[in-house]
């Protein structure tokens, strides 16, 4: 089957469970790009930290940020999807009475209240430095402007996470979406903000049909991207509703399963 895009999950997936690239996963990404294959970065994570992965593996300036919620190119926002305001602010709320951090985010900037571990746990992972505001504040600010948060991340022990997510699905909110990323991580983006609806934009803006995307990853928000993609791959490290969700099942990613998968296709 042929391939003119890959569309690739970053943590769990491209990264090993030590955040790092290997040589091997490298050396792959280089081939296929020399066969004149796109690869985009897709995760729940930031612009500024998705740039040091893809500028160690040369790939062009194109990155799917925040669940699918924004897409970046050289920079500049070309898809831009946010919270409502009224339904964050509810569910912020909700987490504060179950004493559960919560990190707001909007294009490059990470907002918290205060520091804390979880926080300093973030900094670890992706080497960034939260802004501290209070939320009040920043709520007032995009009031003025009509905009919101492009993703709230929503940390705690899995207890805690457990129950605000239940809270989150009873309330029904119409504007968004939730999903754990891992046991201890809640993530919430808009409902019209996943990483599938921003591969199917990437696909019209670069005239490339669905049939020819690789997609590939391990966690929850990965399903309707690796359902929508012509060649569909799930990390070996991947639940099992993942899996059943693929076409193919490659190794873990501590085992170079994305360049496995990969060099099946190339």
């Amino acid at each position: 089957m042929p391939c003119k895009m890959i569309c690739s999950d970053i943590d769990g997936t491209i990264l090993n469970t030590s955040h790092q690239l290997t040589e091997t996963t490298r050396r792959t990404a280089a081939e296929a790009l020399a066969q004149g294959i796109r690869i985009v970065l897709v995760s729940a994570r930031m612009p500024q930290g998705m740039e040091p992965i893809r500028l160690a593996l040369s790939l062009p300036d194109t990155l799917i940020c925040y669940g699918g919620a924004l897409i970046t190119e050289d920079g500049l926002a070309v898809f831009n999807r946010f919270l409502p305001l009224s339904e964050a602010e509810h569910i912020l709320n909700a987490a504060r009475q179950l004493h559960i951090h919560s990190s707001l985010y909007r294009q490059n900037h990470w907002i918290i209240e205060q520091p804390d571990a979880w926080a300093q746990q973030e900094t670890d992972i992706t080497g960034l430095v939260p802004e501290i505001v209070p939320f009040p504040d920043v709520f007032r600010q995009w009031n003025e402007a009509h905009t919101g948060p492009n993703k709230i991340l929503f940390m705690a022990a899995p207890h805690d996470i457990t129950v605000l997510k239940q809270a989150v699905e009873q309330e029904a909110h119409a504007g968004l979406i939730c999903y754990r990323s891992k046991p201890t991580y809640l993530e919430v983006v808009p409902k019209d903000g996943s990483k599938r609806q921003a591969v199917s934009f990437l696909c019209k803006r670069y005239g490339i049909s669905s049939k020819d995307i690789l997609a590939i990853g391990d966690g929850e928000n990965d399903r309707d991207m690796i359902a929508f993609a012509g060649i569909g791959v799930a990390m070996g490290n991947a639940s099992d509703a993942i899996k059943q969700t693929a076409n193919f099942i490659t190794r873990t990613n501590d085992a170079d399963g994305w360049a496995f998968a990969i060099q099946q296709f190339l």
